[in-house]
């Protein structure tokens, strides 16, 4: 999640077997949840519509080689934020990692 109302995700997780784009309105995003077959974590569980799907436009495969799988989705509502259910933690412009 990025923000309230936004999420990023995997360009290629909006595609079919048939490489075609599925339509954001045979879709469903749920935050909060291990697994989609998970039937625990039902109080911690969120579900959201897709307003809209944005593609990186220059996402694509080269066989086995996939580049800029990206993906920004707008929901339909605002994600409650809680203890399970946080935002990406992007770091700072400067942000050198160890190791």
């Amino acid at each position: 999640m990025y923000c309230s109302k936004w999420i990023i995700s995997a360009a290629h997780c909006f595609f079919s077997r048939e490489n075609e784009l599925i339509s954001h309105k045979f879709l469903k995003i749920s935050v909060g949840k291990r697994s989609v077959y998970d039937e625990d974590d039902v109080e911690t569980a969120q579900s959201f519509e897709p307003v809209q799907v944005t593609i990186h436009p220059e996402f694509g495969h080269n066989g086995g080689t996939i580049k800029n799988d990206i993906a920004l989705v707008r929901l339909n509502k605002e994600i409650v934020f809680t203890d399970v259910v946080k935002p990406l933690a992007i770091p700072s412009k400067n942000y050198v990692p160890s190791g």
